[in-house]
């Protein structure tokens, strides 16, 4: 449970400024990665797949915060081998949060019942596939216990906001996809590379988590 004031407070500094309006597109074009020519921002497709993913901030063992992030299997036909959060493509009729929640419990284990949801980000067009992927952030009162399902989860990530904080400016890697060559801005973590979709989202999560921080409070 969470028990510290200031991590409490840095929880109710997130819900306001998740309120307000998002750094969205000037966050994304940092990581966004050469030959995408602005096309994350839409409009999107009309035959675009609605998809969500969560963000979902746990209480860890420093007494700080903590999310997850996952990779995906070599055998899946999309973003194989490649990190992500939590998500998927909605069923019918699903809200963006039902969806996260349910591609939460599917992939890790992790009950909906047990999450409280915080807020939205921006939501990002990944042409390449065909998804408007929207992120939800939520926030569970204690680490969950994982249960990663093998068909969709490889190895689960978990990273401290006070890591998070810290990671380096992004750099360039060369990627290849599909024939074409192009650089992929992004970050290193435990011998994995994070980019494409997953880094823009996490680059507009990292500017709103410096504004939560910075959030007076009690010390």
């Amino acid at each position: 449970m969470v028990d510290n004031r200031r991590e409490r407070h840095v929880l109710d500094c997130l819900v306001e400024r998740l309120k307000l309006p998002l750094p969205g597109r000037a966050a994304h074009r940092r990581l966004a990665p050469s030959l995408a020519y602005g096309r994350h921002a839409g409009p999107p497709s009309p035959s675009a797949k609605r998809a969500a993913v969560a963000v979902l901030l746990y209480p860890d063992e420093t007494g700080g915060w903590s999310f997850p992030l996952t990779v995906r299997p070599d055998h899946m036909k999309d973003h194989a081998g490649q990190v992500c959060l939590p998500g998927g493509v909605l069923e019918c009729r699903e809200s963006a949060e039902v969806c996260a929640l349910r591609e939460t419990e599917e992939e890790l284990g992790v009950p909906p019942s047990s999450l409280r949801r915080l807020g939205i980000l921006t939501p990002v067009y990944v042409f390449g596939t065909n998804f408007l992927m929207q992120p939800v952030v939520f926030a569970a009162q204690e680490r969950p216990q994982w249960d990663p399902c093998p068909d969709e989860v490889a190895h689960v990530l978990e990273v401290s906001l006070k890591e998070f904080l810290a990671w380096p400016e992004a750099s360039n890697r060369r990627m290849t996809r599909s024939g074409l060559s192009f650089d992929a801005p992004g970050w290193p973590w435990h011998g994995f590379w994070i980019w494409g979709a997953t880094a823009m989202v996490l680059a507009e999560w990292m500017d709103v988590v410096r504004s939560a921080v910075a959030c007076d409070g009690p010390r």
